[in-house]
């Protein structure tokens, strides 16, 4: 398992320095020197690049994540991968999404196995409800036939309706997070009555060696 972003980094007279373990100037996702005054320059490797440049060049750094799963139909199945549309510099934050894509699946295959009661069901939701990858949406719900219905159809069953919480939108979406440690939100295509998941693994655009793998 590689992690090329481990660095050293020097705090001195107002300035700052990150550099590899071969002791060269070197930052991957910024300035690899920063001045107290604002000023800062861009390194690889110890050469030098203009900030532009540098920003050209940081996707030989990415990495993706890529699933592994099955799809298919009532016709027969097919095995298939296919990479997040979201890409990271930072390693440990690649991570800790593949991780929450390992927490996402372990909870709904808990609740999709066919003896699990209703309380149980309840109890594992709660407990997942305050995970950062959770994501829950209410969705209007008629009270009568105690069925999911469509906004635009609320006026019509006036008096009839109610918002209630939407599994299905747990079940199909996980809450991700960019390199500035913002969320969004990543649809499961590897979730669904066909669909069945293999592993998910981190891998450097660039480099043979990836970062993290998970099997499911």
């Amino acid at each position: 398992m590689a992690d090329y972003k481990e660095y050293i980094v020097r705090v001195y007279n107002g300035r700052t320095e990150w550099r590899n373990k071969e002791r060269q100037l070197h930052r991957e996702d910024g300035p690899a020197v920063e001045f107290a005054n604002g000023e800062k320059f861009w390194y690889i490797n110890g050469k030098q690049f203009a900030e532009q440049e540098f920003n050209n060049r940081k996707k030989e750094f990415s990495y993706e994540i890529i699933i592994h799963y099955a799809t298919g139909n009532s016709f027969g199945s097919q095995d298939t991968e296919d990479a997040l549309s979201c890409e990271w510099n930072k390693l440990d934050v690649a991570k800790e999404n593949l991780v929450r894509i390992k927490e996402h699946h372990d909870l709904f295959q808990k609740l999709d196995k066919f003896l699990i009661s209703k309380e149980e069901k309840t109890s594992l939701i709660e407990e997942s409800k305050n995970k950062p990858w959770f994501r829950l949406e209410e969705k209007p719900y008629r009270i009568s036939g105690d069925y999911r219905i469509e906004m635009s159809e609320t006026k019509k069953y006036e008096g009839d309706w109610e918002m209630r919480p939407d599994m299905m939108t747990a079940e199909l979406s996980v809450i991700l997070k960019t390199d500035e440690g913002k969320d969004f939100v990543q649809s499961c295509f590897w979730q669904g009555y066909f669909e069945r998941l293999y592993s998910a693994d981190i891998q450097h655009k660039t480099k043979e060696d990836d970062g993290m793998r998970i099997d499911f």
